[in-house]
């Protein structure tokens, strides 16, 4: 109930297009005191700032035998397009690494997933259970 009385009416009031010169003043000013008072506590810690606090990465890979229908379906996305045109995928994106790319020259994810699901549409007709 404070904090609607100090805060939330003038506030809720400003935000109105129709609002007085008034009003708005005195969200503008509702706004600044609110500000004040919880600057303090928030916490705003930079990349570089919170880098050096933490531990080197770790990266452990861990090898495991394939089952006989994952070593089945390797074999044949080894074998097909999909896997020439992925590898095309991927290394033209090594190569326009240099800087940000704007979203249209950005490959979809849709591209590299569609011909996996064209070789085998029972992984997502079925819901994950191949037939």
């Amino acid at each position: 109930m404070q904090f609607q009385a100090t805060y939330g009416t003038a506030l809720f009031a400003a935000k109105d297009p129709k609002c007085s010169a008034k009003d708005a003043e005195a969200g503008i000013l509702a706004m600044e005191a609110l500000h004040k008072q919880v600057m303090p506590f928030l916490l705003r810690r930079t990349k570089d700032r919170v880098l050096s606090d933490l531990p080197d990465k770790i990266i452990l890979d861990r090898y495991c035998n394939l089952s006989l229908l994952q070593l089945k379906l390797y074999d044949k996305f080894s074998s097909s397009n999909a896997k020439q045109e992925i590898s095309t995928i991927v290394k033209e994106n090594k190569i326009e690494e240099s800087g940000p790319q704007p979203k249209a020259t950005r490959p979809c994810v849709s591209g590299i997933v569609v011909p996996i699901k064209t070789l085998w549409p029972s992984f997502t007709c079925n819901r994950g259970k191949p037939t």
